[in-house]
């Protein structure tokens, strides 16, 4: 049996059927089949602050060409000197920071999403300087409100909790002001609607936690790992630890989490596990699977 309901449903079907955390079980009086610690924890996810610039009038955030062939979405992926250089980094495990030394510090995502604040015009257009933390070091938790499935899990984000994902909260903001500065952009800007007080460390961070939000990647609520890693919920098969005839195949067993927007790693996920499971899968198969999943 395949299981894949997400990164939230999928721990709770577990935690529901007895399987997960022996303590987390007990509160709700559901019988423990497979005490797991690791069912529902450290989970992460990408999470991102908007700066909503006003365009002066006349302008358009997205040109009639391009809003008549679907709205492109400009992205950039920065690995930042100012992040790599901090204390905050170099307070990180070795092996860690071996890692992030090879991956982006955070995300530019430019984009026309619902502003954080009151329009002052009805005409009013606003761009967005979107900036999405990469690589957080910050942890949460999905765990059951009830053990009525009907009740939805108490989800607990977490972010920019970790000193630092806050330092890259922290940089990443300045980045994206400093953007906004640009002749190309200051040209057609009237004014940011919303911002920091200042560009201080402080300023930037109460900014950043007052409009964090998520990208929606969540990931690692029933993580793959190692035999032997008491927290990892399948093994490299995909098998759910200690029960017979399971696996998991979606974005809840990432092992870390991953440097894109995770369509394809889900993707990837189902396809491997399909192979794990048959033992081989032929191009017919492939194809099928990519047209149901797209």
């Amino acid at each position: 049996m395949i299981l894949s309901a997400g990164a939230f449903d999928t721990p709770k079907i577990l935690l529901l059927s007895g399987i997960g955390p022996s303590e987390d079980l007990a509160k709700h009086s559901i019988p423990v089949y497979h005490d797991l610690p690791g069912v529902g924890k450290n989970m992460r996810d990408h999470c991102f602050i908007s700066l909503d610039i006003l365009l002066k009038e006349g302008v358009h955030a997205v040109p009639t060409p391009v809003s008549d062939t679907g709205l492109q979405t400009p992205m950039a992926w920065v690995s930042s000197p100012e992040v790599k250089s901090s204390a905050e980094f170099h307070s990180l495990p070795k092996s860690t920071r071996d890692f992030l030394q090879k991956v982006p510090s955070y995300e530019f995502l430019f984009s026309q999403l619902p502003p954080n604040v009151a329009l002052p015009r009805p005409d009013a257009e606003v761009f967005q300087v979107n900036v999405a933390v990469m690589n957080g070091q910050s942890r949460g938790n999905v765990t059951l409100a009830s053990s009525d499935p009907t009740v939805p899990m108490n989800i607990d984000l977490n972010y920019l909790s970790h000193p630092y994902d806050r330092r890259v909260a922290i940089e990443a903001l300045r980045a994206g002001l400093a953007l906004s500065r640009v002749p190309t952009l200051k040209n057609v800007s009237e004014k940011i609607l919303n911002g920091p007080k200042s560009e201080s460390d402080e300023d930037l961070f109460e900014f950043a936690k007052q409009f964090v939000q998520p990208v929606w990647h969540f990931a690692r609520t029933c993580r793959m790992g190692k035999d032997g890693d008491e927290m990892s919920v399948v093994n490299k098969d995909f098998k759910v630890r200690g029960i017979k005839g399971l696996r998991v195949a979606d974005h809840a067993v990432v092992p870390l989490m991953i440097n894109n927007h995770t369509q394809s790693t889900c993707y990837l996920i189902v396809s491997i596990s399909i192979i794990r499971l048959f033992g081989s899968i032929d191009h017919a198969d492939l194809s099928a699977l990519g047209r149901n999943c797209s």
